[in-house]
């Protein structure tokens, strides 16, 4: 007898009726057209058919099987190269980051005091030492005018810094802020190209620039601040009322010890 695969609701049905357990006009009732005869040899046929497929896709496989692996060789290769750019993008990223975290970092630009006094500050705020540091500006630093030796002519700008070791700051005077204006009365704006080179193994080159615009500041106000300077002025004044004082009570305690 042929076998027949269970079919939805129907198949324990159709089972029991190839034994003879079940009438196959009880199959009937389940909406099926035709007698139960019928629908064995629909099974039965489907059941064929399956398998002649199934025959067919091994018998395809098996004719075929060299352009398969080709093709399953060729996916296993493209999957490698597109893996390694991955991990090769990913140490690229890693050997970046680790150098910018651990370069100079080398900025110059002006900074204000509460006494409106102007300085060029050039500061290295990195992890390591910068060499070669070459600054130049625009326009030229013309100031100060008194002595006539602007920062122009030093030579902290337009002249070699051998070096700049880490968190290393130079200051220098450059104008009072209500000097600091151009032929027209207007306020200048300066642009600071900086150059330098960093102390590792292959010695990176960089060139950054920075931007200070004068007009920031108009109508700024400061808080007042005391700097170790007004307190050293602070104690010489102290100083000085104190020798007053001592002056005025010496003779004072000679004529008490006399009199005593």
């Amino acid at each position: 007898m042929a076998k027949v695969v269970p079919y939805s609701s129907t198949g324990e049905s159709c089972i029991r009726a190839c034994s003879g357990a079940v009438p196959w006009r009880e199959l009937n009732r389940c909406g099926y057209p035709g007698d139960g005869k019928h629908l064995l040899g629909f099974f039965i046929k489907t059941k064929n058919m399956e398998v002649m497929d199934l025959f067919m896709i091994i018998n395809w496989l098996d004719t075929h099987s060299g352009f398969i692996l080709g093709l399953l060789t060729f996916a296993y290769v493209l999957a490698t190269i597109m893996i390694y750019i991955a991990n090769n993008k990913a140490v690229k990223e890693m050997r970046l980051s680790r150098i910018e975290e651990s370069r100079p970092y080398v900025f110059a630009s002006f900074g204000i005091d509460q006494r409106k006094m102007v300085e060029l500050i050039i500061k290295n705020s990195g992890k390591t030492m910068a060499r070669d540091v070459y600054i130049t500006t625009e326009p030229e630093l013309k100031y100060p005018k008194e002595p006539d030796y602007p920062l122009a002519k030093s030579g902290l700008i337009n002249e070699m810094i051998p070096c700049l070791y880490p968190g290393q700051e130079i200051r220098a005077f450059f104008a009072a802020e209500w000097e600091v204006k151009e032929e027209n009365g207007k306020r200048p704006k300066f642009i600071f190209n900086v150059q330098y080179k960093d102390s590792l193994g292959k010695g990176n080159t960089y060139s950054e620039k920075y931007i200070y615009d004068f007009n920031i500041v108009n109508g700024v106000v400061t808080a007042p601040q005391k700097t170790v300077h007004e307190l050293v002025k602070e104690v010489e004044k102290l100083r000085k009322e104190f020798e007053k004082t001592s002056k005025y009570l010496k003779p004072l305690a000679q004529k008490s010890t006399n009199e005593s």
